[in-house]
């Protein structure tokens, strides 16, 4: 890290995936109680495991939260790679800056009050010290003439409940260096860039970055591996490679029917779902997977011997959540309707110039690597039944789950494939 950039917060896990809110300051902020760059509030701090978990409400609302953003990401005809939970987290971070109406708004949003969304964050990040595959952090970065101006409280919430990081910065092009430098060295190198620049009237930018490295349980045999046909949404038709084996859970329900497979830490499983209607369009299914719909499928999975076949993946998505987050109601956060006096203890004219997020899944014979987060919830078990085959060899749905708190963490689709 270069001297230009200096953290006064201790550093946490890895990213594979990045979600980036930057804040512009319009004018002048006045001062309240301030962080001054000598002060180090978390540098030294351990962090408690937290004893709650989540309630049924924070693991549906979170749920619900994922899929009410991917339904609103448009662009129905690409594949699209979306980790709602780094989002939700980001959001959780400003949302203790902001108040009135844009307060209210990301709370609706967010599906949880303020207090709910620091308690839940807190909960999950501390859910995270007892498995292995999945890795959190979050960060805070200020432009040096503007942290003066922050208010401690905000700091140290952010630090205490998110275990942010926080790091006095220029804010100029040598600090876009050092952001991609800190984004790179978490994801081994699968994001070597996650922005380009930093506007000019910037005062902030908050990143939540997740990690999953998940293993299955029972890989895929690599001689089972060969090349089948894909059918795109457009009407052609590809020769890619499919992985065959079997999964563990089948799920189904009107609309849809799938499998999940677990992974070595049997917590997490890969969900894969299918229209049942071979012609109905993705965008339909996508429609009817609302965070409770999900959850159900979750916590209704049976425990089955499916024989599957899906194509191997690799894929990443760079999307600008902006327009998403205001149709699901967060619409005043974006423009000089905004109040974040919470950030600095008194009126300002900050507000969210962009929410952007780059994620990256991989899926092999072995496992798989993606961006991902986790929350808190109840699972149903069931004893083992035959199943019917699934052949993914058209459009889908995929998710990277929770099974123990029946919460998607990761939700993506594919809708054609290059050979």
């Amino acid at each position: 890290m270069s001297t230009h950039n200096k953290p006064i917060a201790r550093k946490l896990a890895g990213i594979l995936s990045c979600s980036v809110l930057s804040m512009s300051l319009i004018s002048g902020c006045a001062s309240s109680e301030s962080m001054k760059e000598s002060d180090n509030l978390t540098a030294n701090m351990e962090f408690k495991k937290v004893a709650s978990e989540f309630s049924a409400e924070e693991s549906t609302a979170l749920a619900d939260f994922s899929m009410r953003l991917f339904q609103n990401l448009g662009r129905e005809d690409e594949n699209l790679l979306l980790s709602g939970s780094s989002a939700w987290m980001a959001l959780g971070m400003a949302a203790n800056g902001a108040a009135g109406d844009t307060l209210r708004q990301m709370e609706t949003v967010l599906g949880l009050d303020k207090d709910q969304i620091n308690k839940a964050a807190a909960a999950w990040l501390s859910s995270m010290e007892d498995q292995n595959s999945l890795t959190m952090a979050d960060s805070i970065w200020l432009k040096n003439e503007f942290q003066d101006e922050v208010a401690k409280p905000f700091l140290e919430t952010c630090a205490q409940d998110f275990r942010a990081e926080v790091f006095s910065s220029t804010l100029d092009q040598k600090a876009v260096k050092d952001i991609n430098d800190w984004t790179s060295k978490h994801t081994d190198g699968l994001i070597p860039e996650l922005i380009k620049e930093i506007p000019s009237l910037t005062q902030m930018i908050l990143v939540n970055a997740e990690a999953f490295n998940g293993k299955w349980a029972a890989p895929f045999d690599e001689a089972d591996t060969k090349k089948q046909t894909f059918h795109n949404q457009d009407g052609s038709e590809s020769s890619v490679d499919f992985l065959n084996g079997q999964a563990d859970w089948s799920v189904e329900n009107d609309n849809v029917t799938g499998f999940i497979k677990e992974y070595d830490e049997s917590r997490y499983g890969y969900m894969l779902l299918l229209p049942k209607a071979a012609d109905k369009p993705l965008s339909d299914t996508v429609k009817s997977l609302g965070g409770a719909a999900v959850t159900n499928l979750l916590s209704n999975r049976v425990s089955a011997d499916v024989q599957v076949s899906m194509p191997k993946l690799d894929q990443e998505s760079t999307l600008t959540l902006n327009d998403a987050l205001a149709a699901c109601g967060m619409t005043d956060a974006f423009g000089d309707q905004a109040d974040f006096s919470a950030i600095t203890g008194s009126k300002n004219d900050l507000y969210i110039s962009s929410v952007l997020q780059k994620t990256y899944i991989e899926v092999s014979e072995k496992g798989t690597k993606a961006a991902a987060a986790t929350e808190i919830g109840i699972e149903t078990m069931a004893m083992p039944v035959e199943a019917d085959p699934v052949v993914a060899d058209r459009s889908y749905v995929y998710m990277i789950v929770d099974l123990e708190h029946a919460v998607p963490l990761f939700v993506g689709r594919v809708v054609n494939i290059q050979e």
